[in-house]
This record gives structure tokens, C-alpha cells and sequence, in this order.
């Protein structure tokens, strides 16, 4: 349901889950319906689960490294996203907690635990649509929630480019812009992007946000310029 380097990435981050501590795992596709969505949730089930369980063993054991969480544990911070399909809107506040989607809900909450502060931020990793992170900002900035606001750092992956930079227009669902100009993780919302984008440069930003580029992903993927 996904490209190559969305599996590297998941596989690459459970076996440096011993250096974590994950609250969730959001899982999702990279397109327009709530079905993709779901099959990616039941692909990552069907063999992220089983490799790990098979691998945790050894590296929980004597000749391990150790700290890894049980397999029961990764598969408890597993969601499925319930943004799929939808598409952040610029000009709604998202104020009301209660018509927020659920995973974003999960987000906006777990951003309010007293665990968290400055020096200790709650760190989502982006590398899909940036939907669900927008909506979250947007809804804390909308109730003036700002200590919440900077427990937050965000690492998204490729939702900038030099092309994207000179243009940002360029940004499109087209297959043909996406490859020539499109930014991997910005077409599928570019206005989740842009907001998202806007706000970390601002001044007065409360969160922190870094964002990472394709680079290390040419010959895996299109379009990793």
C-alpha cells in the first residue's frame, strides 16, 4: 500500500525502539480513501508484528541489547489514521475538541501531559501528509493553549524542496507535476504543508519543527531530487 522507503522506515525504527519511548504509531497511505488506510494497518499487523516478535526475543536476551518493548506493547501504540481522505482546511479553527478526528484528539491530549515540557518535548515523526499535525496546531492555537504547544517538535520528512521553495504553487495531486516538481509529502495536502511551513517560521512560534529531504532515498523512490 506504500512505497519502499515508508517500510525502511518503520523497520528501521522498531529496531531502535530499545532508544524510545513510543506512544504511537499512526499508521496510513499515501492517497484519497479511507479503505487504503485500513489495509495499511492490517499490512503492518500482519508482517511488522510477527518479524518483531520474532526478533525481540533475541535482542531482549542475555546476548542482546536489551530495552526493547514487547510486541504487545507496539502493537497497543498502533492506530490507524482517521484523517485518510480528508484534507486540512486553512480557514476552519478546529476549535471544538469533540469534531476533531480521533487520532488528532490522541495527539492534542497526549500533548497536555505534565511529562512533557520544553526540555522534554513530545517528538512526532512525520513522513507522510502533515494533515493530522496541522489540525492539532491549529486547534491549540485556536484555544490559546500555547504550554501544550511547546511540548511539541516536530520532524517531518520531505515536505520541502528547492522547487518547492521557488514555487510553491507547484504543489499539485497531477502525477506529471508530482514527479517534476511536486514535493513527495506536500501533494497529498498542500495546505497542511504550507500552514505548518508558515507557523514554525514565525517569530513567535511556540513549537519546534525540522524538516528532513530525500536525500538517502535516490534509486528507492521517484522524484528524491
Amino acid at each position: 500500500q506504500s512505497d519502499a522507503d515508508d517500510y525502511c522506515a518503520i523497520s528501521n525504527y522498531l529496531m531502535l525502539s530499545n532508544k524510545f519511548n513510543t506512544v504511537r504509531i499512526v499508521v496510513g497511505s499515501d492517497g484519497a480513501s479511507a479503505e487504503k488506510s485500513t489495509n495499511a494497518g492490517e499490512e503492518f499487523r500482519k508482517w511488522f508484528l510477527p518479524a518483531y516478535e520474532h526478533d525481540v526475543a533475541f535482542w531482549n536476551s542475555e546476548n542482546g541489547t536489551g530495552g526493547y518493548p514487547s510486541v504487545e506493547e507496539i502493537a497497543s501504540c498502533l492506530r490507524v489514521t482517521t484523517t485518510q481522505g480528508k484534507q486540512f482546511n486553512s480557514t476552519e479553527s478546529y476549535k471544538d475538541y469533540k469534531k476533531l478526528p480521533v487520532t488528532v484528539q490522541e495527539l492534542v491530549s497526549e500533548l497536555k501531559n505534565k511529562k512533557y515540557s520544553v526540555g522534554n518535548p513530545l517528538y512526532v515523526l512525520v513522513w507522510g501528509p502533515a494533515t493530522e499535525v496541522a489540525i492539532a496546531i491549529k486547534h491549540l492555537q485556536a484555544n490559546k493553549q500555547t504550554k501544550a504547544l511547546q511540548n511539541l517538535f516536530v520532524v517531518s520528512h520531505w515536505t520541502t524542496s528547492y522547487l518547492y521553495v521557488q514555487n510553491p504553487s507547484r504543489c499539485r495531486t497531477d502525477s506529471v507535476e508530482k514527479i517534476k516538481n511536486g514535493v513527495a509529502n506536500c501533494n497529498e495536502d498542500c495546505q497542511a504543508c504550507k500552514f505548518l511551513h508558515d507557523e514554525a517560521a514565525k517569530s513567535k512560534a511556540a513549537f519546534r519543527f525540522v524538516d528532513l529531504g530525500s536525500i538517502g532515498q535516490t534509486g528507492i523512490v521517484d522524484g528524491s531530487v
